[in-house]
């Protein structure tokens, strides 16, 4: 096959969609259109393109900021084509034909998939709310054990649903909800070629779930029976961690109510 002649469209393709990497380092995925004539109706559009110049190649590299990507009748992508630079109006072009929207940016999913991100810090005040040393004072601002002050910590803490005001306590002390005990407890180890979620003990952890690559621009995480698809590492990492915390939260509840279901023994 010459450098010129276009690779002949995947015997199982039905659809396309389009990938694009944004200046900032980003991605952004489209919705998909499958052709009623499946095959032929795809790679008749392949062919138009090719005639405008708008579609060549992919060189197996990132090859430029905009992608083809060929799909199968479950959605799967199994070929790409990049779309060159110049002329500038071929992505446009193709978006308009498809009619194709925006379904997901990277960067918005992961500020989406959980109000605050983990952090050592906000781990290390969580683990003080959970000791009972954190509480409110009358005017409203937080502190521990009185001489340091959280309360814009605590704040934004409270407004994502990780601690809340212990009344059954007097004086004002925070409590970590469920949520919260969950989000302190959940570990996610990044491996470069997956990442893991897991709970407990370092030595001895559970393993709630993991992501694992898929296919070129797509990643899985998976928690349970869940399984959601993302566009790189970075934002599956952030899923698992969103479904990981769904899934210990629960976990949590049905102990706490199994708990209160559990008729003490009565004292002699």
């Amino acid at each position: 096959m010459s450098a010129d002649e276009l690779a002949p469209l995947h015997p199982d393709a039905v659809g396309f969609t389009l990938f694009r990497v944004l200046p900032n380092g980003g991605s952004r995925a489209y919705t998909s259109v499958e052709f009623t004539r499946g095959w032929a109706g795809a790679e008749h559009f392949l062919r138009q393109l090719r005639a405008c110049g708008y579609v060549r190649n992919s060189s197996g590299t990132p090859d430029g900021w905009h992608v083809l990507d060929v799909l199968d009748k479950d959605g799967d992508i199994v070929q790409d084509y990049a779309i060159p630079p110049h002329p500038s109006r071929a992505f446009a072009y193709i978006k308009r034909k498809l009619k194709l929207a925006v379904v997901r940016v990277d960067a918005e999913a992961a500020g989406s998939a959980g109000s605050l991100a983990m952090t050592p810090n906000r781990r290390g005040l969580l683990a003080q709310v959970d000791a009972g040393h954190v509480f409110r004072d009358a005017i409203g601002d937080s502190y521990i054990s009185a001489d340091r002050k959280v309360t814009g910590k605590i704040a934004e803490m409270a407004a994502a649903g990780w601690v809340e005001l212990d009344t059954s306590r007097p004086g004002g002390f925070w409590r970590c909800t469920l949520h919260g005990r969950a989000q302190r407890q959940v570990r996610i180890c990044n491996y470069g070629t997956h990442a893991v979620a897991e709970t407990g003990p370092v030595d001895d952890p559970y393993v709630l779930g993991e992501t694992r690559y898929d296919a070129p621009r797509r990643w899985l995480a998976t928690v349970g029976d869940t399984v959601t698809v993302s566009t790189s590492a970075s934002a599956a990492a952030v899923e698992l961690r969103r479904l990981a915390v769904e899934a210990l939260t629960a976990d949590l509840a049905e102990q706490e109510q199994d708990a209160l279901a559990t008729p003490r023994s009565e004292e002699h």
